[in-house]
């Protein structure tokens, strides 16, 4: 009897033991990459710089053009790509408009600088007014 006790503590110490090894890992934090400015200045800057192509105009061609693009640990953009193509001349006004947007804070995790991938809706419709 004694030596089932004793086994059935010496099982029972090593499932504690076991227990007090697992290190559950803590959850990073991610911050993305920001415009300087916020959304407003990236509505600003495209609005005051957007050159509507004439050919599009006269065509009457409209549509999203959806960029994807990295923001490098220096906040510069790179790898620019058309993910969503309207026609190559609005895909080409989209990517213009996309080089002026330099201002970026880079995304950091866990406190460190990180490229990150981000995308960027480009909406080309005639103005109403």
């Amino acid at each position: 009897m004694k030596q089932l006790l004793i086994l059935i503590l010496f099982f029972l110490s090593n499932i504690a033991i076991g227990q007090m090894d697992v290190v559950k890992p803590e959850k990073s934090v991610f911050q993305r990459p920001e415009y300087v400015g916020g959304d407003e200045a990236i509505i600003k800057t495209i609005k005051n710089n957007l050159k509507f192509p004439e050919s599009a105009v006269r065509d009457k061609v409209y549509g999203v053009v959806k960029l994807g693009f990295t923001v490098d640990t220096s906040g510069f953009i790179k790898d620019i790509e058309v993910l969503k193509s309207v026609r190559k001349d609005l895909d080409n006004e989209a990517i213009r408009l996309l080089k002026l947007l330099k201002n970026w804070l880079p995304a950091y995790e866990d406190g460190i600088k990180k490229d990150a991938k981000m995308t960027l809706p480009f909406r080309f419709y005639p103005n109403k007014s």
